[in-house]
């Protein structure tokens, strides 16, 4: 069976060294490229039109919620999934919202890694814990708003 490739962004190498090797254990996941900055990242999603990407939000050079909405415009079948130090709403709601189809916080553990890929894999979308939370509170906050 294919194994679904991935593509690693992340400014930090020992974090793509690591991720690099949880994901290769599995049988499921074949990661082709990596990129270090925005611009290997674009390059290398048009380049490889990866299964998946699995990306920082801190870039050195552009935020990394541009170059999330720049991926997803050059290689739309990808399905993007956050790995990032930043577990606000604020940066959560706009990585949503630029398309990704994941969030997980660099804190938590590969078995979430882990879980992200396989929830998008199968058609949906894997939210860090706390910031699903913080997504319904939002919506029933909206909800229960008075109309105009």
């Amino acid at each position: 069976m294919p194994r679904n490739t991935v593509l690693l962004i992340d400014d930090h190498e020992i974090v793509r060294t690591g991720v690099r090797a949880l994901l290769e254990a599995e049988d499921v996941f074949e990661v082709v490229g990596e990129a270090a900055n925005a611009a290997e990242a674009v390059l290398e999603a048009r380049r490889l039109s990866p299964d998946f990407v699995l990306m920082d939000i801190t870039l050195p050079d552009v935020s990394g919620l541009e170059v999330l909405a720049r991926i997803k415009e050059t290689a739309p079948n990808a399905q993007v999934i956050v790995l990032t130090m930043h577990d606000d709403e604020d940066y959560f709601f706009r990585a949503i919202q630029a398309g990704a189809a994941g969030y997980v916080v660099k804190g938590a553990g590969s078995d979430q890694i882990l879980a992200a890929l396989r929830a998008v894999q199968n058609g949906g979308v894997y939210l860090h814990p706390t910031l699903a939370r913080a997504l319904v509170a939002d919506h029933l906050r909206e909800r229960d708003s008075p109309l105009v």
